[in-house]
């Protein structure tokens, strides 16, 4: 799939708070849209997921999913008050077989050329390319905290207190922003 066709269901949070707003929604391009949502929003957004798929058909149909699955949180439109364990839930749940037939047989009502399309294999490459993606960044954030925690003893091998090794956190965070 070329780069021009590829679009995307994507995951933003707004906000660090436990149950910050979460939005889902389809794009061709991720960091546009975050850049247009931004615009009108005060709280900073964060990509939280993305799945890539196969076609806008596809996308809206696995965009409209996790809003029905979501129904009972939805704030406005489509912002929804989740925790990050919840939400996690309904991505995880996106790849239970049960999910995907279910997915399958609502996106066979879509026919071309009165041939029904199957997705069912599409739909399970698009949740296998999102856990390979899932999985490297899990590996990269426990990487991640593996040289924070070197940073860390190291800091206290030079002396440094608890409360300077806070002091020297908050400017290194402050510098990111």
């Amino acid at each position: 799939m070329s780069a021009k066709n590829k679009t995307f269901v994507y995951i933003i949070k707004a906000g660090s708070g436990y149950k910050s707003p979460i939005k889902v929604g389809v794009t061709d391009n991720v960091h546009k849209r975050m850049k247009q949502l931004q615009t009108g929003n005060p709280k900073e957004l964060m990509l939280v997921m993305r799945f890539e798929c196969n076609d806008r058909r596809h996308a809206f149909t696995l965009e409209k999913t996790i809003h029905e699955t979501l129904e009972g949180r939805r704030l406005c439109g489509e912002w929804f008050e989740v925790t990050k364990s919840k939400i996690m839930k309904v991505i995880n749940n996106l790849g239970n077989d049960q999910e995907i037939e279910s997915l399958s047989k609502e996106m066979c009502l879509f026919q071309r050329d009165g041939v029904s399309l199957d997705y069912s294999s599409r739909l399970k490459k698009t949740i296998k390319s999102r856990d390979v993606e899932v999985a490297d960044l899990q590996r990269a954030l426990l990487d991640a905290k593996k040289i924070r925690r070197a940073y860390f003893d190291r800091l206290l091998e030079l002396g440094c207190s608890h409360q300077e090794i806070k002091q020297i956190k908050k400017k290194a965070k402050a510098g990111q922003d």
